[in-house]
């Protein structure tokens, strides 16, 4: 089994130096905004549903490198999915960053595992996090801004 640190920074690196679905959707059905007022990172994501499937996911973001890589590796996961799939994803993706060991692997994917790695480092989970947060604030209609704090 490969050491979890050395699969976490290598897609880290990965997606942080060529992220995928890094550009705006549109028209596009739904979007949302979020900050994390500790470090400074802004996303934006974007999703295109059609007869209830994610056919496209994107975002577009500045910020740092897990960050980016998350929301890379999110908009990858969720495209093609239902939204309930999607939903089901990203709230795994977020418990594993919490710590939560015992999420399904059916929701899960060897890239989404590899951020558990962060859970020794709580700022960095919240770089993580906020794009898990974005993504299902835009699955699930809503429009206030996304913050983690």
């Amino acid at each position: 089994m490969a050491d979890p640190r050395t699969l976490y920074e290598r897609t880290v690196l990965d997606h942080a130096r060529a992220p995928r679905n890094l550009r705006a959707i549109s028209p596009c059905d739904r979007h949302a905004e979020g900050r994390n007022p500790l470090c400074g990172d802004e996303l934006k994501t974007y999703l295109a549903v059609a007869d209830g499937t994610i056919s496209d996911a994107a975002f577009e973001a500045r910020g740092c490198a897990v960050s980016i890589a998350a929301a890379s590796v999110l908009s990858e996961a969720i495209r093609g999915k239902s939204e309930a799939e999607a939903q089901a994803i990203v709230r795994a993706f977020a418990s594993r960053l919490r710590g939560d060991v015992a999420t399904s692997s059916e929701t899960t994917s060897p890239e989404l595992d590899a951020f558990a790695a962060l859970k020794d480092f709580p700022s960095r989970v919240r770089c993580a996090t906020l794009s898990a947060e974005t993504f299902l604030a835009a699955l699930e209609k809503r429009s206030e801004l996304v913050t983690t704090e």
